[in-house]
């Protein structure tokens, strides 16, 4: 193999490792902002941003009643960045069929429920109707549940409650829900409203808390200081990062993931790209000597060749954008890799397009690889014109 023929290898690897360090980032920070947004979705759309709720600790699933306030719903619809706001309230009991029981929590909801994600969600069967004069017996479950009790859409269950005195009603299956998260899955089923406020004792009035749904995910701390500052002096508000901190602290544990490949995918290419151009610093050597022989300035031979190894990692950065673009827009177009959603909460990989860290990394990786390229371009001011030339 000659010379000239080895160092375009060497270049063409150089190239490559570029190509791939970025495809691999792109590919990365991809899946990542999928992951993140997917869950966040999920979990924001059953559960809300914000829960507005009694101050009383409960160590239990069990709603404390608070007084329902339409001028407090009118002022919190008012805040900018409030998309949506609606009552609730939770209550734990136990499903029994003739062969199994099961624990549950029931989410009464009211008119005011937004079924947009359950409606997504459904797996059977359809939406209730709670926008009757009477109090519904019909109830979601999830698949999860409908699974390990053996049930379908139709089938009527009977649930019982563990208070004073210990009391039963029947419901009827209307629909089954997936969410793809066990934390979710596993516990709760939605119902009429009335349903728990007829088990409770209380008035038409009396409700567990508030659900508010906001515009941005990043404004979730504001926005969830003016909620607590209108609220009443027996109420509190928490955010979804404190009901699921487990998830959350997961996801964000996924970003530091994100840094590591980041760092080394530009190790990567930093040493392919340092180690190309003393390759062609070195086949270029008798060029070197020729032009420092007729006057020419260290610093302009190794900008010759820094703008050289500029063009090659341009080139290596756009072979691995596209690459890696057409990899990610297969995914999300087709949903080639298929996970298991009670490990990972979804079915298949997500996959985002953040623009901006797109941009922003591929202009990182530009700079930081050109200035790196500063020191072994630095070796042509070793070399000695005359030595060089002598031995041609």
């Amino acid at each position: 193999m000659s010379k000239r023929s080895f160092s375009k290898t060497i270049v063409r690897i150089a190239i490559a490792a570029v190509a791939l360090s970025i495809s691999v980032m792109i590919i990365s920070i991809a899946i990542v902002k999928g992951f993140q947004n997917e869950i966040k979705e999920k979990l924001t759309s059953f559960s809300s941003h914000i829960q507005l709720t009694h101050t009383k600790i409960n160590y239990t699933y069990e709603s404390e009643a608070i007084t329902f306030s339409q001028e407090y719903v009118k002022t919190i619809q008012k805040i900018k960045g409030i998309r949506h706001i609606q009552v609730f309230t939770n209550k734990p009991g136990i499903i029994t069929t003739s062969n199994d029981i099961e624990g549950v929590i029931l989410k009464g909801v009211g008119r005011d429920y937004s079924w947009s994600f359950i409606r997504k969600s459904l797996v059977a069967g359809k939406i209730p109707d709670f926008k009757q004069k009477e109090t519904s017996t019909q109830v979601v479950i999830s698949q999860l549940t409908a699974e390990r009790l053996r049930l379908k859409c139709g089938d009527k269950l009977i649930v019982y409650f563990v208070q004073q005195p210990p009391r039963a009603r029947n419901f009827t299956i209307c629909g089954i829900y997936s969410t793809g998260i066990e934390e979710l899955d596993k516990v709760f089923a939605i119902c009429d409203i009335r349903q728990i406020q007829k088990l409770n004792g209380w008035n038409n009035n009396e409700i567990g808390g508030y659900e508010i749904f906001i515009e941005n995910l990043k404004n979730l701390d504001v926005l969830n200081e003016y909620v607590r500052a209108a609220a009443p002096f027996d109420q509190d508000s928490k955010k979804i990062t404190e009901i699921f901190p487990q998830i959350f602290d997961w996801l964000n544990l996924l970003n530091v993931n994100v840094r590591v490949i980041l760092i080394l995918m530009l190790l990567v290419a930093i040493v392919n790209m340092t180690t190309a151009l003393l390759v062609i610093i070195v086949e270029k050597t008798h060029m070197i000597g020729v032009l420092k022989s007729l006057g020419t300035l260290n610093k302009s031979i190794s900008r010759i060749f820094i703008y050289h190894v500029a063009f090659l990692i341009g080139l290596g950065l756009l072979i691995g954008n596209i690459f890696g673009m057409v990899l990610i827009f297969f995914q999300d177009k087709w949903e080639i890799i298929q996970l298991a959603p009670e490990s990972y909460y979804v079915d298949h990989v997500p996959v985002n397009y953040p623009w901006l860290m797109f941009i922003s990394i591929n202009i990182l990786s530009f700079l930081i690889c050109c200035m790196v390229m500063l020191f072994p371009a630095a070796y042509v001011s070793k070399i000695s014109p005359l030595r060089i030339l002598r031995f041609q």
